[in-house]
């Protein structure tokens, strides 16, 4: 457990930097004295922890500082919001197609204002015309005009940007000029070129909307999906789906081990696996969530052929730590918030969930009708051997897909109603019927791609099968949406609040339950709950309820912006 107190002292750390804006050389100062009591406390194990863990604290403190963007006077932030002007730079990723424009990630390296030309560095996003063919690894030079990014009353975009080191945005004018093509890493290049191939695969085979999805789910790619699917998808707490994240990865690592350990030695097949989980990593995008999962699975692997136990909280703390590292800013991300939760949720909760499910249903009225007709089949049958079998078999039935839901959702849905104002009611029921069916889309939608590569009526024929299981995710979601009272809009939900909840959550898993349940009885307890629940809902809808007034926000978001809500609560 060290690895675990250490990666939390870091994370601790990279937080109280962020709030609290020390001096670096400071912050060193500091360091020498956990750093020497260390070394001096050799005799005491706890105060060694201690101190090894401030150390740790301090060290977090001091990388959130070498994070924060210098003043470069030859920054391209500098000429943000100072009018149109010529840019030249390369695209350093995969253009991401929207309906209405391309947006690509340029590195740029000059500008050229009137007669006079100024080198520069710095990452911009490029809003270029849909119609424009370019690809990784282009040189381009365009005229537009740099800006700082927006931000909103509920969202920064200038801080979403920022994680990924961008602090301009460029609208293109006009398009763009090719100076030349293919200047980027051949292997990218390469990696970007089969992904583009099987995106058309899939295109190819697969009629809408399931084949927008499949390329969210599979490459990635999610810009395809129609914004009424996407909603569904959040109305239900099911868009973790479209998210890569540790499900594609697991299914992935499950499927190369297989493969690799049945051509090569343990060894040989433990590479093949990390540089195909590496790979499909880069592939997909390289998101905070894809990373973790990464991380952690490669932990995994290596673990196994290593023979030594790799418990799930070593590799969450490790892969938090190791991401954190190479990007501080990836901690207030909102995918690796929501991905390193539900992780959390797993691992915490499962189990003790698993054994309360048994207990209810072992007593259940369902249980004991099963109990009662084996007695009367076979009147020396061992009452409690039934009873645990059929508790066992239902329990296996709803443990990957229920339990493991409801784990995730303790830890994440706070946070997912700070971030979206929404509470998905549906959400335990969407999900408990369309998981059991991901890894046959995974899996078969996989393979028609790649089949469908080579042999394009083979993974035709293969694409009826992920087609089914595709379709049932898409009813399935768009029905239960659609219900009454699906997702109800929270209103009022200060971050105070997520935090209280978290201390208590995180606090309360420590207690010893079965000493507490000796003293509160069941249905009083869950009563107790119902109510206050009922009563935060009933509140939030007083909150968010109109009020009867025409109200008009005016705000800039790169352009002229208007925001209205009728009298109705209606939303212009």
């Amino acid at each position: 457990m060290l690895l675990v107190y250490l990666a939390s002292a870091w994370i601790a750390g990279l937080a109280f930097s962020n709030q609290i804006n020390l001096p670096r050389d400071l912050l060193l100062w500091w360091l020498v004295f956990p750093v020497l009591s260390f070394f001096f406390a050799r005799q005491n194990p706890r105060l060694r922890l201690l101190f090894l863990t401030l150390t740790f604290f301090l060290l977090g403190a001091i990388r959130f500082t070498l994070a924060r963007p210098s003043a470069d006077p030859n920054a391209l932030a500098v000429w943000n919001d100072r009018g149109a002007m010529t840019l030249t730079g390369e695209v350093i990723d995969d253009p991401d197609v929207r309906d209405q424009h391309v947006n690509l990630r340029v590195n740029i390296t000059r500008v050229r204002v009137q007669s006079a030309t100024h080198t520069v560095s710095g990452l911009a996003l490029v809003q270029a015309p849909r119609e424009v063919q370019v690809r990784y690894g282009d040189q381009l030079e365009f005229f537009g005009e740099p800006i700082t990014p927006p931000e909103f009353a509920d969202f920064s975009y200038k801080e979403y940007l920022a994680r990924q080191d961008i602090h301009s945005i460029v609208r293109v004018y006009s398009a763009p000029k090719i100076i030349a093509r293919e200047q980027g890493n051949p292997f990218f290049a390469a990696l970007y070129a089969f992904r583009h191939r099987a995106l058309d695969t899939v295109y190819a085979i697969f009629p809408e909307p399931a084949a927008s999805l499949l390329a969210g789910i599979l490459l990635g790619v999610d810009s395809g999906i129609p914004s009424d699917l996407r909603d569904a998808f959040s109305a239900t707490n099911t868009a973790h789906i479209i998210a890569i994240s540790g499900f594609n990865v697991s299914i992935i690592a499950g499927i190369l081990t297989q493969l690799a350990r049945r051509v090569w030695s343990a060894g040989r097949a433990t590479i093949i696996v990390l540089v195909g989980l590496a790979g499909y990593t880069l592939l997909v995008g390289a998101s905070a969530s894809v990373l973790r999962a990464a991380i952690m699975g490669a932990l995994v692997v290596i673990a196994a052929y290593l023979n030594r136990s790799s418990t799930a909280y070593i590799a969450l703390a490790v892969a938090a730590f190791v991401m954190t590292a190479l990007n501080p800013f990836t901690l207030f991300d909102l995918g690796f918030q929501l991905s390193f939760l539900a992780t959390l949720g797993l691992i915490l909760y499962t189990e003790p969930l698993e054994k309360l499910f048994a207990r209810v249903i072992a007593r259940s009225r369902f249980a004991s009708l099963t109990v009662n007709s084996a007695t009367k089949q076979s009147p020396n049958s061992n009452l409690e051997i039934a009873s645990s079998s059929r508790s066992a078999r239902l329990l296996a039935m709803t443990k990957d897909t229920f339990i493991s839901t409801l784990a995730a959702q303790i830890t994440t849905t706070p946070l997912i109603i700070f971030a979206f104002h929404r509470l998905s009611i549906i959400g335990l029921v969407t999900n408990f019927l369309v998981l059991p069916a991901q890894p046959a889309v995974m899996i078969w939608g996989g393979l028609a791609t790649l089949v469908g590569m080579i042999a394009p009526p083979v993974g035709q024929l293969i694409g009826w099968i992920a087609w089914t299981f595709t379709e049932w995710t898409i009813v399935i979601v768009q029905f239960t949406a659609r219900l009454p009272f699906a997702a109800i809009p929270i209103g009022y939900f200060d971050a105070i609040i997520v935090g209280a909840y978290y201390f208590i959550l995180f606090g309360a898993t420590r207690v010893d339950w079965k000493t507490v349940r000796e003293k509160i009885s069941l249905r009083p307890a869950l009563a107790l709950a119902s109510a206050f629940i009922v009563l935060i809902l009933v509140f939030n809808l007083a909150l968010t309820a109109p009020d009867g007034k025409t109200h008009i926000e005016f705000f800039d978001a790169g352009g002229a912006a208007t925001f209205i809500r009728a009298p109705n609560g209606a939303k212009i």
